[in-house]
């Protein structure tokens, strides 16, 4: 799905439409490596070899590239649409909620950490997150950006336990 396609979504925030209609409409205008201000955006967007996902101040999923869905086992049309919190294990719902309104109200800024979700299978998944707020021109959170790595595999190899009780007080309420 290209940029284009995305103007015409309704289930995408008025905010992200509109960053996403700046980026259409900087199509031509030259940027690094003499590639399209729009074409580059959209070459980095889908080609991180980084799962990237864009939230609703609601926490729904608003924008997904091609690696978020490779890590979380969903596809991205599933992933739009359905809550932060439908990855989140029973126990995390109410910290993630908590943390997720703290930011959109700016008392929180970027937050970034190893965390525990649940794969499309049902299996643990833990990723790297780093969770950023976006801002408009006037300063108000618009939405939150987070950037996601699979670390299962590292920590399996750690041979840490899928456990709560480790989290700490400043780390148990992070998105």
């Amino acid at each position: 799905m290209g940029l284009r396609e995305l103007l015409d979504r309704d289930d995408i925030p008025a905010d992200v439409r509109e960053t996403i209609r700046l980026a259409v409409e900087a199509e031509g205008r030259e940027v690094a490596g003499g590639l399209p201000q729009g074409v580059w955006e959209a070459a980095v967007f889908n080609s991180a070899t980084v799962g990237i996902v864009v939230l609703d101040l609601d926490g729904r999923i608003r924008l997904a590239n091609e690696q978020a869905a490779r890590i979380t086992g969903h596809s991205v049309e599933r992933l739009l649409g359905m809550s932060a919190t439908d990855l989140k294990p029973a126990g995390e719902v109410v910290p993630f909620l908590a943390r997720l309104g703290a930011m959109a109200s700016g008392e929180t800024p970027a937050v970034s950490g190893e965390f525990v979700y649940s794969r499309a299978d049902g299996s643990a998944l833990w990723m790297n997150v780093s969770v950023s707020p976006v801002v408009d021109g006037a300063g108000n959170v618009t939405s939150v950006l987070c950037v996601l790595v699979d670390v299962t595999a590292e920590r399996e190899a750690r041979q840490e336990p899928v456990s709560y009780t480790h989290l700490t007080l400043p780390t148990i309420y992070p998105v």
